[in-house]
């Protein structure tokens, strides 16, 4: 038996809905816009009668912010890099393939796809230790993309205000 891990954005309606019902069997709400991009990593399982393929982990990112946030903050090495800010949302493997390092591999390769991107995530204090190991450190909610900032507000008010917000960026440039 072969066994291989794969991540891949969805490419399709159905990709979609495949990972839609992921995330409802770990017991989980999430719902998709436009502007997020999922990603999901497959375990594919090779045996005598063919190929099963599972999803064991899913993220999605979220654009976050315009040209016009980026002016308006006056990021000069942020206008130049042409990335843009993404938000990191929904990080989730299935319980039972947790504490294999799977969540790391899954954000990680994810952030190799745009390496100069700044990425957030609003993390609960528990997962400092993941986030951390990822390269992510903490920042204050003031130095939010605007057009993040509003959400981050939005949630602290739906009862999220005990969470951290942390920052990566992989070209210390646009820090």
């Amino acid at each position: 038996m072969q066994k291989k891990l794969q991540i891949s954005p969805t490419t399709c309606t159905e990709d979609l809905r495949t990972v839609k019902r992921f995330y409802r069997l770990q017991h989980e709400k999430v719902a998709f816009t436009d502007s997020d991009t999922i990603y999901r990593m497959m375990l594919s399982t090779s045996q005598c009668e063919g190929v099963e393929s599972v999803i064991v982990g899913a993220m999605k990112l979220t654009e976050v912010s315009s040209r016009h946030d980026q002016i308006h903050s006056f990021d000069a090495a942020k206008l130049l890099s042409d990335e843009p800010d993404l938000w990191v949302r929904n990080l989730l493997i299935a319980e039972a393939y947790r504490r294999q390092g799977l969540a790391a591999m899954l954000l990680l390769n994810v952030i190799g796809r745009k390496p100069r991107a700044r990425y957030w995530a609003f993390a609960e204090p528990h997962l400092a230790g993941f986030y951390t190991q990822a390269g992510f450190v903490e920042k204050q909610s003031s130095s939010l993309p605007q057009s993040l900032n509003d959400k981050w507000q939005r949630y602290r008010r739906s009862g999220g205000e005990n969470d951290q917000i942390w920052l990566l960026s992989l070209n210390e440039n646009s820090i």
